[in-house]
């Protein structure tokens, strides 16, 4: 079950959102090659000027271990984004960059398959949940679209598969990843809903949030007791 982070809980948070950054490091940078003086963070820890006070994030822990093995960053495209700041080029179609209450950035998708046991049945379920979690957070917290650069080959499996999904702009040469990139915007709809609960093959609840409840607007998101 995934977990959701944000300002008003995120105290309870310190141990794991320090393990997320240090996990995001090791995918990143030091297996997918990633250079951190490009990125402008910190050797070993993966937290740049877009982790803020106003960013959410998605962890799923392990069943066993409770060690964090997947993670997504969540940011409202009206504060400063990778998008708007970063890769506004990306977005050369007409609309440009998308910003507005509605609309999210996604970012630092994390699946850490060496902290996941080598059991294909058990990968293919976790990877089902967090995309499910992920997709209906954004429908019970009044996002309608998620926004975020990805490689050509993900987005023609997104397109495919999983939510439904346009081109914000032409192909870009990415250097961190030695491969072409997209600007995409997915709509949190009841297709992509649909889509997900398939996938993981269940309707059961995959959300929990620990903490106070005000403020979050998301009152039907499982509360701690």
């Amino acid at each position: 079950m995934a977990e959701v982070i944000w300002k008003g809980n995120r105290d309870r948070y310190l141990v794991e959102l320090d393990q997320m950054f240090e996990q995001r490091y090791e995918v990143f940078f030091e297996r997918g090659g990633w250079d951190p003086d490009i990125a402008g963070i910190e050797r070993g820890f993966d937290q740049d000027e877009f982790d803020t006070e106003e960013t959410v994030y998605l962890i799923e822990r392990h069943s066993e271990t409770d060690d964090v093995v997947a993670s997504v960053r969540l940011i409202p495209t009206l504060e400063p984004h990778m998008m708007s700041e970063v890769f506004p080029h990306y977005c050369d179609y007409p609309n440009g960059v998308p910003q507005n209450a509605r609309t999210f950035e996604l970012s630092r998708v994390v699946y850490d398959r060496e902290r996941i046991p080598n059991d294909k049945a058990k990968w293919l379920a976790l990877r089902a949940t967090f995309r499910c979690a992920l997709t209906e957070f954004c429908i019970r917290s009044g996002i309608r679209a998620l926004t975020y650069v990805v490689t050509e080959q993900w987005y023609t499996e997104v397109q495919a598969n999983l939510w439904p999904t346009q081109p914000l702009g032409s192909r870009h040469w990415d250097k961190n990843l030695h491969t072409h990139s997209i600007a995409a915007i997915s709509q949190m709809n009841h297709v992509a809903q649909r889509r997900v609960r398939d996938m993981l093959g269940s309707d059961r609840d995959v959300l929990y949030y620990a903490g106070p409840m005000r403020a979050m607007k998301l009152p039907i998101i499982k509360q701690a007791a």
